[in-house]
């Protein structure tokens, strides 16, 4: 059946990996719904500690209809994504349209999606363009995500939360909007969005925007994420990544391409099993590394101590702290 089913107010369901295992890449489906929120109102789906739901088999996130209507109900800063039906759905009708000044009810009373026009993505990060129709003279809370695929309806989910903005409706029930957020984002991807009202009511996920992404040197890697990384996001061969892993004795020297000057690194490790499996748990092997030298295409390394040995097989990764 479904995943979790609330059917009374007051409920938050925070920090669950549902339809997945803790690795969000598990296909643990469930029959139905994700969440289903069934004669519910006033919850709290996410927020503070985002949920991960998906793979199942309806909808990522459902309100039902009922009497009388089930409001209020938040749903935010989760990572919705690869849901049988729409990620999320109010009346659990498919895909409500928009109404001039949002007079319908329902479900969350069906409040209105903002609409996404234009999403673009350089060096100095992700502008997204577009209106939202609401109630007049009402301030929204909008969330945007981006996502590897669209949805097959053309709405929605909401893999990667990108970040949020708030924006108070004119007289006409309308207002557009120019965000910009500096985050790390796929170099090709879909955007969505949701609205959420001053009583809580989420709406379903906007149409998806696809994005219109710089990547100056055609390396698959896009600029934005090269200028964090501190790459030369006009050199194909300038981008972070591991470049050799070497056994020496018991112990494991990794090296990897660092990027620019006074970036700090820290390299990464997590256990794996007989089999190649591995369960995602990375820690820091310290000490941080602060990159020195000139240019933006620096080799570095760290020696994993011990890396070698009592371990069926051994992972790594690099992050950028600062």
């Amino acid at each position: 059946g479904n995943g979790v089913n609330v059917g009374t107010a007051g409920n938050v369901v925070q920090g669950n990996f549902i339809g997945t295992d803790f690795t969000a890449a598990l296909n643990l489906s469930n029959h139905t719904d994700g969440v289903a929120l069934n004669s519910a109102s006033d919850n709290t789906i996410g927020g503070a500690d985002g949920n991960v739901i998906a793979f199942n088999g309806g909808a990522g996130v459902s309100v039902s209809q009922g009497v009388p209507n089930r409001t209020n109900n938040l749903i935010s800063a989760n990572s919705i994504f690869s849901n049988g039906a729409l990620g999320i759905d109010l009346d659990t009708l498919g895909v409500n349209s928009n109404d001039l000044c949002d007079v319908d009810t329902g479900a969350n009373h069906r409040q209105n999606f903002p609409v996404l026009t234009n999403v673009f993505v350089d060096a100095t990060g992700v502008t997204i363009r577009g209106f939202m129709p609401g109630a007049a003279s009402t301030t929204y809370t909008l969330e945007f995500f981006a996502n590897t695929a669209c949805d097959p309806s053309g709405f929605g989910e909401g893999e990667f939360f990108v970040g949020t903005t708030n924006i108070t409706m004119g007289g006409t029930c309308t207002n557009g909007f120019v965000v910009k957020f500096l985050t790390v984002v796929p170099c090709h991807f879909f955007a969505t969005a949701t609205a959420t009202d001053p009583d809580g009511n989420t709406s379903e996920f906007s149409a998806c925007q696809p994005a219109i992404v710089l990547d100056s040197d055609g390396d698959g890697i896009c600029d934005i994420q090269e200028t964090l990384a501190g790459t030369d996001r006009l050199s194909a061969a300038s981008y972070l990544h591991i470049t050799a892993i070497q056994r020496t004795g018991s112990d494991v020297r990794v090296s990897w391409m660092a990027g620019a000057a006074g970036r700090t690194n820290i390299l990464q490790a997590s256990n794996g099993g007989v089999n190649g499996s591995f369960d995602y748990t990375f820690i820091d092997l310290a000490p941080p590394i602060i990159v020195t030298g000139a240019g933006s295409s620096i080799i570095t390394n760290r020696l994993d101590t011990g890396g070698a040995t009592n371990k069926p097989s051994r992972y790594y990764r690099v992050r950028v702290a600062q």
